[in-house]
């Protein structure tokens, strides 16, 4: 399920992505996915199939530096993917 409102540029798409199941099985997590090239336009709160590429985020290598997985867990993504 679209869980925010996609930012949309000429190049990808941005949102984040409520999981409901993973490979068949009932799952529970938040995703912040990417979608590159010609994407479809998507609303908040619609519900979609879709085969994306997960990772969990690492914490930054450079100390001092934003740190995007910190940022990404006070908001509860646990996953960051693309999709095409």
């Amino acid at each position: 399920i679209v869980a925010s409102i996609p930012t949309v540029t000429p190049v990808k798409s941005a949102f984040n992505l409520q999981i409901e199941s993973f490979n068949g099985k009932k799952a529970r997590a938040l995703a912040a996915i990417t979608c590159h090239g010609v994407c479809p336009s998507l609303l908040s709160g619609d519900t979609v199939t879709l085969t994306a590429r997960l990772r969990v985020p690492r914490p930054a290598g450079n100390p001092g530096s934003f740190d995007y997985r910190r940022y990404l867990l006070s908001h509860h993504v646990g996953w960051t993917g693309t999709t095409r």
